[in-house]
């Protein structure tokens, strides 16, 4: 009986399993244009540059975690 019971014991959990709720991830991608300023330069030809705007594409990565309460995190990739 004793034996029984120690067996029973060994395969119960000592705590519960705490599984927290999973939060919601939302991910957008865009495309936004960035103007930054091009310092003077000599190209990979050897001709001298001068210093200019410049505007790429750039993709914005964004993430979004809705955790508990509604409460929102975004970061910007």
């Amino acid at each position: 009986m004793l034996l029984a019971i120690i067996a029973t014991l060994s395969f119960a959990e000592a705590h519960p399993a705490h599984r927290p709720q999973r939060a919601a991830v939302h991910v957008e991608t865009e495309v936004r244009h960035i103007t930054h300023w091009a310092d003077a330069h000599y190209d990979r030809h050897g001709r001298w540059v001068p210093g200019h705007w410049v505007t790429v594409p750039r993709v914005i990565h964004e993430i979004c975690r809705i955790g508990k309460g509604g409460r929102t995190w975004c970061t910007t990739i």
